[in-house]
């Protein structure tokens, strides 16, 4: 077997004819280039052209990344809450429904959109969808005991906001802080949640 040194030219031209930056390769390259600038021509009009769409379809690249996140449910609202206050009527002011002592509303969203809760007597749950910063509550399953004056309130406001009819509840997600939100529905009524 005849094996060549590093050093030797018939080493030199194995390289220059076969290595990674041959001619054979460098000329294959150039040639789909040019095959590339054939295709468009010298015509920089029809390469202006290409622009808008290029831009557009970027664009839609970056937005469909956008609602992905978007499709998932909202971020703040997702953990468990405990309602704190309740007001059903047309003025901001009030009055509001406040628990009794020892009373407490406690409601869960899960990432899923599912969410479940009870009362001091009633327990509930369904599912819910989030679009931007507005909550609906598609489907509401509840038990049927007769509940305090906050639970009864509670139950009012989700039937409201539905407009009473058969459509989902619809609230507007109105960030407080990390711990507080409120949900808004009918211009001034409103449900305050506070993260337990």
């Amino acid at each position: 077997m005849n094996i060549e040194k590093p050093g030797s030219y018939s080493g030199f031209l194995y390289w220059k004819y076969h290595g990674p930056f041959s001619a054979k390769k460098v000329i294959g390259s150039y040639a789909t280039l040019a095959r590339l600038f054939h295709l468009f021509g010298n015509n920089r009009i029809m390469i202006k052209q290409l622009y808008p769409y290029v831009f557009m379809a970027l664009l839609c690249i970056l937005f469909s990344g956008c609602n992905d996140d978007d499709s998932n449910f909202n971020q703040n609202t997702i953990g468990q809450w405990s309602i704190m206050a309740i007001n059903l009527s047309d003025s901001p002011l009030g009055p509001v429904e406040t628990p009794e002592d020892g009373e407490m509303i406690s409601i869960t969203f899960q990432p899923d959109g599912n969410f479940s809760g009870n009362t001091s007597v009633n327990t509930f749950g369904g599912k819910s969808t989030t679009n931007g910063m507005n909550l609906f509550i598609n489907e509401l399953v509840t038990t049927e005991v007769a509940d305090t004056p906050f639970g009864q309130a509670f139950y009012q406001a989700i039937y409201r906001s539905s407009g009473q009819n058969e459509g989902p509840s619809e609230f507007e997600i109105i960030v407080v802080n990390d711990n507080i939100i409120n949900l808004v529905f009918n211009e001034f009524r409103f449900l305050s949640l506070e993260r337990l």
